[in-house]
């Protein structure tokens, strides 16, 4: 039982690990202004078709 206990939290850990992975991409993209546009233009086609 406590092996099964600690082998659900290491996956736990890998989880929170792989979000700040993904965020760090994520601020470049937001620097270089492009992957800024994407929502926005999503969001403006949204209200065209409002």
């Amino acid at each position: 039982m406590e092996d099964a206990s600690m082998g659900s939290a290491e996956p736990v850990e890998d989880a929170s690990i792989g979000s700040a992975t993904t965020i760090a991409p994520t601020e470049v993209d937001n620097m270089n202004g492009q992957y800024v546009i994407v929502p926005q233009v999503g969001m403006s086609s949204k209200s065209e078709n409002d």
